[in-house]
């Protein structure tokens, strides 16, 4: 690895993919702010909903309510306009209350729970009004009976939220792989605070520092190398998140340098606050006491993109479950072998999956590549041949077709795979793949189709998949992930390109 000026090893961005990069950003910005405004607007709706539904509780236990004898009686039941106005009255108090309390602001459970006791206070001084505009009896007694359904209501509904966040979380990949570049006192602080919750997504596997600090390895975990060799690390690993935490003027090469390295290979930075603002910056969080700011490739439309998977793969095997029993016993009947070919592909970060797919190939069809090795056509690290000897007769069939990869709906439903991503490389290619501009294409899940199949599929070079791979990750949506879908079928139908 070459000690030369850092900066200089990393190609400089272009002006006009600068610009890209800034509107491609203000996007991002945008419709993260577009969800949290629609999430806390959620929250604060199913609040009001809660403290209505405790009122009404409230009321009936609290007051003798005329018995009705029937559904139809009660329907007949007419709200006198005092009522609807002092209801309404209640809500607005309510919602003002909660705003003051500041319930809606907190992001974490542990601040929401904190703030609860005061909204719930709050909002019940507004509910003994009402009750005392009814009646001046038994006030004191229904504003602890409507304090204690709230408190069960409000705690309630933070734990079923915080339950279904860490469900998400895990979907769309919560437990992440994250080194620390830097081994300094902000180092180590930064690290006992995001893995001090038992809870914490991140998993520190160690740091990178050309002059370790001392108590760096007990306070942070493996020293893994120097800052010239951060490029190797990032290669040779796994690796989700990289924390940057640097003194700001003495490091400042090597922190630009760190964070050009990571936006190359598509792996998420993050920088404590109150170093840098940088172009790249979307979003910024508490880590225990210190604010950092997350230079993230992908954001809550992950969440999106893998709701719209799920409902996509179970949709499609239950409409292709005839179709894929049709081609189960074809593939049974023409040769020998399994039905299934599971082949280790690398996926998200390279996270090592089995992926399936009909068996289209001879049993051994691995061991006899090696020999095939001088026809390959692709050029690259990927090995592609027209009339591959190795293929069955059905196979050839579903292969043209691109049939033998429904089976891969599985890996989409285990969230090991999507509908539309870069495909997977398989083992032995990515073994051949040394740049790291390359490894980009791993910062998003595999996709059962992409830009590379309606584009040309294997009559493309490797240089000109690739470059259609990061294409798609720079400008994803779910717009394009349903134009891909569209352009898929006629090019399957068409068989165009395939081999």
């Amino acid at each position: 690895m070459p000690t030369a000026d850092p900066v200089r090893s990393v190609a400089p961005l272009s002006t006009a993919k600068a610009i890209h990069s800034g509107h491609r950003i203000a996007g991002n910005f945008n419709d993260r702010l577009a969800v949290r405004f629609l999430g806390t607007s959620a929250v604060a709706c199913m609040d009001l909903l809660l403290l209505s539904a405790s009122f009404v509780v409230t009321t009936v236990l609290c007051y003798r309510l005329p018995t009705q004898s029937n559904l139809a009686t009660f329907l007949s039941l007419r709200i006198s306009m005092r009522n609807l106005l002092l209801g309404l009255a209640c809500v607005l108090l309510w919602h003002g209350a909660l705003w003051a309390s500041g319930i809606h602001r907190s992001q974490t459970f542990k601040h929401q729970m904190r703030r609860i006791p005061l909204a719930i206070c709050l909002t019940t001084l507004v509910a003994m009004f009402a009750f005392f505009q009814r009646s001046s009896e038994n006030v004191f007694f229904a504003g602890a009976v409507m304090w204690l359904l709230s408190l069960f209501c409000f705690c309630g509904s933070r734990l079923l939220i915080f339950l279904f966040v860490r469900f998400v979380r895990a979907q769309v990949g919560a437990h992440r792989s994250a080194i620390v570049v830097g081994s300094g006192s902000v180092a180590q602080d930064l690290c006992r605070q995001i893995t001090a919750d038992s809870h914490s997504r991140y998993k520190v596997i160690g740091f990178v520092d050309s002059a370790p600090q001392e108590f760096a390895e007990s306070n942070i975990g493996q020293h893994l190398g120097t800052f010239d060799q951060l490029e190797e690390i990032l290669l040779g690993q796994p690796v989700d998140d990289v924390f940057i935490a640097l003194p700001q003027r003495s490091s400042y090469v090597v922190t630009q340098r760190a964070l050009a390295l990571c936006e190359i290979a598509g792996i998420q930075s993050h920088l404590p606050a109150n170093n840098f603002q940088t172009s790249i910056t979307k979003r910024v969080s508490a880590e225990g006491s210190q604010m950092v700011l997350h230079m993230v490739h992908h954001d809550s439309r992950r969440f999106l993109k893998r709701s719209f998977d799920l409902a996509g793969a179970s949709f499609g095997l239950l409409l292709l479950s005839p179709l894929l029993l049709v081609i189960a016993i074809l593939v049974k009947l023409t040769s020998d072998g399994p039905i299934i070919f599971k082949q280790k592909r690398y996926g998200w970060n390279r996270r090592i999956f089995h992926m399936y797919k009909f068996r289209s190939m001879v049993v051994d069809a691995e061991k006899q590549q090696a020999k095939l090795e001088h026809l390959n056509e692709l050029g690259g690290p990927v090995f592609k041949i027209t009339n591959d000897p190795r293929v069955t007769k059905i196979g050839a069939f579903i292969r043209k077709t691109s049939l033998d990869e429904l089976p891969q709906l599985f890996n989409v439903l285990r969230g090991e795979m999507s509908l539309v991503g870069p495909r997977p490389l398989p083992m032995r290619d990515v073994g051949r793949v040394n740049e790291l501009s390359t490894m980009r294409r791993f910062s998003v899940k595999p996709g059962m189709t992409g830009l590379w199949q309606v584009s040309g599929r294997s009559s493309l070079d490797f240089s000109g998949w690739m470059t259609l791979d990061l294409s798609y990750i720079d400008e994803w949506s779910l717009g394009l992930d349903l134009r891909i879908l569209a352009q898929t079928f006629p090019a399957v139908m068409k068989g165009r390109g395939a081999s």
